[in-house]
């Protein structure tokens, strides 16, 4: 949404002829450097996603704790006498 206001601005300023202020600057804008910039603030969060990830160990502070499963017992006598 960002791109297409300033190319929407870009077009105003060329079409009415605005030379100077705010509109005039939004407008010569450079979309490539615009493209790059996006590009690069997304590769940025996600290699500090990953970092935090990695070193704040998330998966393992989130994970739920697991369940230990006795011991069996040495009375391994079959069948039980129920008496």
């Amino acid at each position: 949404m960002l791109i297409g206001t300033v190319e929407l601005v870009s077009i105003l300023t060329d079409r009415l002829g605005i030379r100077h202020g705010p509109l005039a600057a939004i407008g010569s804008a450079n979309l490539n450097q615009a493209g790059f910039l996006i590009v690069g603030l997304f590769v940025l969060a996600w290699v500090v996603a990953v970092a935090v990830w990695r070193l704040a160990r998330v998966e393992q502070r989130w994970e739920r704790p697991r369940l230990r499963v006795p011991e069996p017992t040495a009375d391994t006598s079959w069948p039980h006498s129920f008496s």
